[in-house]
């Protein structure tokens, strides 16, 4: 087995707009749009208020805050169906895509 790419995280759940386009094979347009409906989900409660932060010209989106919202995003957007998501768990879907054991 060769290992070809390998990257650390530095303990930093953020990330840029542009660095999740790249990462996710999507439009930075894609990004923002999502990083809207981002912060609606936290006006509702479902994510912390520090999943999208914006300064200026800077906004950075909670790396496991995205990957969830995408992840369950049809059913958000339909309210019959919102009942039937699970609560985020950040450690859940940390462990799920490799950063803890």
């Amino acid at each position: 087995m060769n290992i070809t790419y390998m990257e650390s995280t530095k303990g930093v759940p953020y990330k840029s707009k542009v660095v999740l386009a790249k990462e996710l094979g999507i439009s930075p347009g894609t990004v923002n749009n999502r990083a809207k409906e981002i912060k609606e989900e936290v006006l509702n409660g479902r994510y912390p208020d520090c999943s999208v932060i914006e300064d200026g010209g800077l906004k950075l989106i909670n790396y496991l805050v995205f990957i969830d919202y995408l992840n369950n995003r049809q059913k958000l957007r339909e309210p019959n169906l919102r009942k039937y998501v699970q609560p985020f768990d950040a450690y859940k879907i940390a462990k799920s895509i490799g950063y803890y054991q």
